[in-house]
C-alpha cells in the first residue's frame, strides 16, 4: 500500500478477486511521549487502510520496549511499562476501530521479539488483553495467531 498508494492497492485487490482474511499491520503502541501521537495517526491510518481494502481485520504487532528519543539515550528495560501503553494503545485504537466495524487482532509474537517487535509473547497474555478490553465479547478483538511465531 505504501508503495503504489491505497486507491491503486484497493483496485488491484478488487480486480483479482481477493477476500483478504486481515490487514497487518497495526500497532507499535509502545513510544515515548513524544512519538505516542504519531503512533495513534499511524494505527488510524491502518484502520482506515484495512476498511478500504476490505480486509476482516486488523492485525496488530504491538511493539516492544520503547526507545527514548533523546539523543544517546538507551532502550528501557521495562517490560511492564511496555505492556501498559500496549494496554492503553490497544484501547484508543479499538475506539477508533469499532466506529469503523473493523476487528483488531493481536498477534503475540515469540519472547526473542520482545525488546524490539513485541511485548506479548502468549498466547494466554493476547487473550487476557482480549478479555479486558472487550469483557463482554463482542468480537471486536480477537487473537491473530501465527505459526512462524
Amino acid at each position: 500500500v505504501a508503495a503504489v498508494g491505497l486507491d491503486r492497492a484497493v483496485r488491484a485487490v478488487k480486480d483479482a478477486g481477493l477476500d483478504l482474511s486481515g490487514y497487518c499491520r497495526g500497532g507499535m503502541f509502545t513510544a515515548d511521549n513524544a512519538h505516542r501521537s504519531a503512533a495513534r495517526d499511524d494505527n488510524r491510518r491502518a484502520v482506515d487502510e484495512a476498511v478500504a481494502l476490505g480486509a476482516s481485520c486488523i492485525v496488530l504487532v504491538v511493539g516492544g520496549l520503547p526507545q527514548y528519543s533523546r539523543p544517546g539515550s538507551a532502550m528501557s528495560k521495562d517490560i511492564a511499562a511496555a505492556r501498559n501503553q500496549v494496554h492503553d494503545g490497544i484501547a484508543e485504537m479499538l475506539d477508533y476501530a469499532k466506529q469503523a466495524r473493523l476487528p483488531l487482532a493481536i498477534e503475540p509474537l515469540h519472547p526473542a521479539y520482545a525488546a524490539d517487535r513485541a511485548c506479548v509473547n502468549t498466547t494466554k497474555h493476547a487473550l487476557d488483553l482480549c478479555d479486558a478490553l472487550d469483557p463482554g465479547r463482542t468480537g471486536a478483538i480477537g487473537v491473530a495467531l501465527d505459526v512462524y511465531h
